[in-house]
């Protein structure tokens, strides 16, 4: 039975970083096609997005950070396209769903021993 929900929790985790993964490099792939904007911010700071895209695979999140203009850092400001923007909201949104739900069967499972 443990190994049962171990093995669960694992696949749920690998199944998170490769959507997460998937949907920021598909964003930032796209943004870097049709944004000449951003096409030409990616240019001048591949280390920094190439790093950012990779830490997205675990927390969608951090793609955002990019066009935050943290304390005024011209390096995060980032010009993201507006469908782009909704995009990384929506994907944030639905993460949460697939990032809590082994956490959610993790604790009902815990309950469940405490009564079965």
């Amino acid at each position: 039975m443990i190994i049962f929900f171990l093995y669960n929790s694992v696949v749920f985790f690998v199944l998170t970083v490769v959507i997460n993964y998937t949907a920021t490099t598909a964003i930032v792939i796209t943004e870097f096609r049709t944004n000449e904007k951003f096409s030409a911010w990616l240019k001048s700071n591949v280390v920094l997005a190439i790093s950012f895209t990779i830490l997205a695979g675990v927390d969608v999140d951090v793609l955002d950070f990019l066009c935050s203009n943290f304390a005024e850092i011209k390096i995060l400001n980032a010009p993201f396209s507006e469908p782009a923007q909704k995009r990384l909201k929506k994907i944030g949104i639905l993460s949460i769903f697939y990032k809590d739900f082994p956490k959610l069967l993790i604790k009902v499972s815990d309950f469940l021993k405490l009564f079965f």
